[in-house]
């Protein structure tokens, strides 16, 4: 049986858009309990975060997102200051989500064994994307206000994908990506970056818009 332990304090950073939920368990340490932590990226007309709450001790911990932007295929433009963030299916015109958080307050020797990304997803178009992934990025190095289509970091393994046609709009969407943020932490690397964009690139054109706080100041 594994022992875990509890060690999180609290941060007063303000919400911003979106939302990651973690339960953390540390790998040494006293016989406690097992944490439950949150992260939430809430809509508020703009901005996104990561909420970190411990429920078990009625703490939280809330991270705001560093950066977020979207690029197109079509367009040299830089369009981190934006107050959406667009995906899209399109020949020639294909539209990727990047965004970035730093989890510098969990505990070094954290496990993490459950972190959920949280979009929230308010408009569709050509029925709405059907497949879109979030996929890990190795290079935090991106910056929101000079990132293009040109510049943008590779991809890494596709981590979840969910149907953004299904269900309607106004509506928070999630994806599991917990396999990479605990290979981060495990190795000392409390930035995490993602890229949020259709797994099949080329075709009929479809769209899907979200928001994030920090989308929306």
């Amino acid at each position: 049986m594994r022992v875990n332990i509890l060690t999180m304090s609290k941060v007063t950073t303000p919400i911003k858009g979106g939302r990651v939920n973690i339960q953390k368990k540390m790998k040494t340490g006293t016989p406690l309990i097992r944490t439950n932590i949150s992260v939430f990226f809430i809509l508020l007309f703009s901005s996104a975060i990561i909420f970190i709450g411990n429920f078990a001790h009625a703490e939280s911990n809330t991270f705001q997102a560093s950066a977020d932007s979207y690029v197109s295929e079509d367009s040299t433009e830089n369009y981190g200051s934006s107050k959406s963030l667009h995906i899209r299916k399109k020949t020639g015109g294909n539209q990727y989500i990047f965004i970035k958080f730093d989890l510098s307050a969990i505990p070094a020797g954290s496990l993490i064994s459950s972190a959920t990304v949280y979009f929230y997803h308010y408009y569709n178009y050509g029925g709405g994307v059907t497949d879109a992934g979030i996929y890990e990025l190795d290079d935090d190095s991106w910056v929101e206000e000079d990132i293009t289509w040109g510049n943008k970091p590779d991809e890494g393994d596709l981590l979840d994908t969910i149907d953004c046609s299904a269900g309607g709009t106004n509506l928070w969407r999630a994806w599991d990506v917990t396999s990479f943020v605990n290979s981060e932490i495990e190795n000392e690397d409390n930035v995490v970056s993602f890229c949020l964009r259709t797994e099949a690139l080329n075709g009929a054109t479809t769209g899907s818009y979200m928001r994030s706080l920090l989308s929306q100041r």
